[in-house]
């Protein structure tokens, strides 16, 4: 999945039915600050959650 896709996939989960100015920079932020503290890997073209690839 790419950054868009998650950030999309993300708003709905909130019940926003569109991502505006204000919740793609806000999500984007969450995205990078995931991606800093190695729970995210592959961003942006490939986010992989590192803690389900360690699983099975």
């Amino acid at each position: 999945m790419t950054e868009n896709e998650l950030i999309v996939h993300a708003a709905r989960f909130f019940g926003w039915a569109r991502v505006g100015p204000d919740i793609r920079p806000a999500l984007h932020a969450d995205i990078a600050g995931l991606a800093a503290q190695g729970t995210l890997t592959g961003v942006p073209t490939s986010i992989i959650d590192t803690r389900s690839s360690s699983m099975g």
